[in-house]
């Protein structure tokens, strides 16, 4: 298959005007290969398949497909939804040209595949949006075409569904035929297909093995993320000073590769490194930490005296770390504040403080923001100029 587009141009509805969708993009994809392709929503994907398809037509450029091309681009579309799913299965055939005898050869492991039990007699309009997915997937599948085009539409089946089904593709493929794949599963990408280009703005940021090519998307996606969240919030984050002779100079996120990042899964392990500044020894020192959403919410309110932990004293500077293990907060923004306290004059001496925010994604339970308090450890680590 070749590919060569440009200035592929799309009507936007809601402004009524027109954007580039796809651009200067030239492909190649050699019979048996298993393409992957990636992208923030508007990247031109979906465009870009529809043309490969044939359900849209390119303003400018050329495709050259060999073969028959079947596509499951958004669920339910094709099914007819009063008709039962057998019925389905019988005018799928004859539109891609199939005999009715042809098609009873495979009806039996049509069915068997979309494992939808007695409802594949029953109307379409009575099934779950899994089921749809399934059904359509098997009806596709087992015609064998030369390309196959799954844009997303399979991310509605159960895993055991999901692993069967790439176990099938694998199988077509392996008989020379052609397997694109969309999805925002980073996950389904690696493990379905070798080669994966990203997207971007209409045209190929990177084309390579999607192994190198999905790291290199979430590392600009993370980084991207990072900074809107730095520049919706930068006015809160940052030292403050209560007493200038101290200072919290910066917070850092902390992986278990030792990796500073602000995006966050919600099983992930993280630490938090404070550094601190003393022009003038603090001998009784102390450290609050307390992490809140964004709608004011606290989840935790940690001391370290109250945790059991006596700092060091603390002269010239010094590192501290608290650390976490595994995320258990829900997905959403939260803001961290630490303050340096002086023990010596009281459990409300404020000296110095510090806030930043980090977002947590994928939540651990269908709770989107539970609030409770965690445990977590405290340790230390003495540079120059303290006892």
């Amino acid at each position: 298959m070749n590919i060569s587009l440009k200035n592929v141009y799309k009507k936007f509805p809601v402004t009524g005007g027109w954007k580039i969708a796809v651009d200067n993009v030239s492909l190649d994809i050699d019979l048996g290969e298993r393409l992957g392709i990636i992208g923030r929503n508007g990247a031109g994907k979906t465009t870009l398949l529809q043309i490969i398809a044939g359900l849209a037509e390119a303003t400018s450029g050329e495709v050259n497909v060999d073969g028959h091309v079947n596509c499951i681009m958004t669920l339910g579309v094709g099914l007819r939804e009063e008709l039962s799913g057998r019925d389905n299965i019988y005018i799928d055939g004859e539109i891609n040209g199939k005999a009715r005898k042809e098609v009873d050869r495979v009806i039996d492991d049509i069915i068997a595949f979309a494992d939808i039990g007695e409802f594949i007699d029953y109307p379409v309009r009575t099934y779950s949006t899994g089921m749809k997915a399934r059904l359509a997937f098997s009806m596709i599948i087992f015609i064998e075409p030369g390309v196959l085009i799954i844009d997303e539409a399979l991310s509605a089946g159960d895993a055991e569904f999901g692993a069967k089904a790439a176990q099938k593709m694998k199988e077509i493929c392996g008989k020379g035929k052609i397997l694109i794949l969309v999805s925002h599963s980073m996950k389904a990408i690696t493990d379905m297909c070798g080669r994966c280009i990203w997207m971007d703005q209409g045209r190929v940021v990177m084309d390579g093995d999607s192994e190198s090519v999905t790291k290199a998307y979430q590392q600009a996606v993370r980084e991207a993320d990072e900074r809107e969240m730095q520049e919706l919030f930068h006015k809160r984050i940052g030292p403050k000073s209560f007493d200038p002779r101290y200072s919290i100079d910066r917070i850092e996120f902390l992986d278990k590769n030792n990796i500073a990042r602000r995006i966050w899964q919600s099983d992930e392990e993280m630490t938090i490194r404070l550094f601190i500044k003393a022009m003038e020894k603090l001998e009784c020192p102390d450290l609050k930490i307390s992490i809140e959403r964004t709608d004011g919410n606290v989840l935790m309110e940690n001391y370290a005296s109250r945790d059991g932990f006596r700092l060091p004293a603390i002269e010239d500077e010094a590192v501290f770390e608290i650390d976490f293990g595994a995320i258990s907060f829900g997905q959403n923004t939260y803001e961290v504040h630490v303050e340096l306290l002086d023990m010596g004059r009281g459990p409300q001496a404020v000296l110095t403080a510090c806030d930043d925010v980090i977002k947590v994604e994928k939540p651990l339970n269908i709770i989107d923001s539970p609030s409770y308090f965690c445990p977590i450890e405290w340790s230390s680590e003495r540079m120059r100029g303290t006892d």
